[in-house]
């Protein structure tokens, strides 16, 4: 990791905090050993499933940024502010999201999953890294235009802008609050809800929405990029190098996929595997709506549109791979 030192000023990063939006992987050329690179994809994946889970049930946005910075603590995903292993976390951190970036873009959920729990990541950091590393990294989308309000002009729209603070679920903001102008369609959220002012074009935002927009504009380009990642999955996986690496990326995918299923049932990963589904009985710990499909296919070889469904499913929540599940269904016509 030597090579990284040297690598400092090419990245051009500020030592208050650390938020990159991944416009670009900025180490070509770095050789990484495959194991530590993998065990660093398992854990930053990890991590996203404890906010997704977070985000299901429902919590308020303060509770999802505490499990976001707890998830990554607890996986060693934060970016020290100096010190020589600086580079090297950033380095990782960034390997590890491109590398999760592919692997996950085959499937609408995949993408989905990928998207919410990077972007609240990221606002997790930007949280922590505050309003001037949120100006820096804006800085990385050059078709955004963003200024500061001047004195004058804030004078004269001072009214305004109290009553749009003055707003639902809003307080006013003190003297000191800083107001950025930014094209309104940047911000459709906060138009809609009426939480900025908009004048001639341009919404004036506080500066506690900056944030926001900065998400806001991660999600866009992010989103594009996984559709575009999406159409080159085919080849990707065929790849000799990387082949096996996103192979193993999505399995522990599907696996931790699988592990809300698991504390309803006792089947678990692997368990319906080595039960030999063609020539046995029902695995024990099966739910007994499946057990009785299970008993049917085995039964008469066939089963309706619908009970396939969910039976196909509840293969795919129990952590059989593709060309797993299909050697289930062959076999069962047989």
């Amino acid at each position: 990791m030597e090579v990284l030192r040297s690598r400092n000023a090419e990245v051009g990063l500020s030592s208050r905090g650390y938020a990159s939006v991944y416009r670009q992987f900025n180490f070509p050329g770095v050789d990484q050993d495959r194991e530590e690179l993998l065990s660093a994809c398992l854990d930053r994946l990890t991590a996203l499933k404890e906010i997704e889970d977070k985000l299901a049930k429902d919590a308020r946005t303060e509770e999802v940024m505490e499990a976001a910075r707890a998830a990554e603590l607890k996986h060693s995903l934060g970016v020290p502010s100096k010190g020589d292993g600086r580079l090297d976390q950033i380095f990782k951190d960034e390997s590890t999201h491109f590398l999760l970036r592919v692997s996950l873009s085959k499937t609408n959920e995949q993408r989905d999953f990928f998207l919410k729990t990077e972007s609240n990541l990221l606002a997790s950091r930007l949280g922590q890294a505050g309003s001037e590393a949120v100006l820096s990294v804006l800085e990385d989308f050059p078709d955004m235009s963003i200024e500061v309000v001047k004195r004058a002009e804030m004078v004269e729209l001072q009214v305004d802008l109290d009553a749009v603070a003055r707003g639902p679920r809003r307080s006013p903001g003190s003297a000191g609050t800083l107001y950025y102008k930014v094209a309104f369609n940047l911000v459709p959220y906060h138009v809609a809800a009426r939480r900025v002012l908009v004048r001639s074009g341009y919404a004036y935002v506080p500066e506690n929405y900056l944030i926001d927009i900065l998400v806001s504009q991660f999600r866009s380009s992010l989103s594009k990029s996984l559709a575009d990642i999406a159409k080159t999955s085919a080849f990707m996986a065929q790849h000799q190098s990387f082949g096996p690496l996103l192979a193993e990326i999505q399995n522990h995918y599907y696996a931790i996929a699988s592990e809300g299923h698991a504390k309803t049932s006792t089947l678990a990963r692997g368990d319906l595997k080595r039960a030999e589904l063609r020539n046995s009985d029902v695995p024990a710990g099966v739910p007994l709506c499946m057990a009785n499909l299970m008993n049917k296919l085995k039964d008469s070889h066939h089963l309706k549109h619908g009970g396939r469904m969910q039976l196909g499913l509840f293969l795919k929540s129990c952590g059989l791979t593709m060309e797993e599940s299909l050697s289930f269904w062959k076999g069962a016509d047989e």
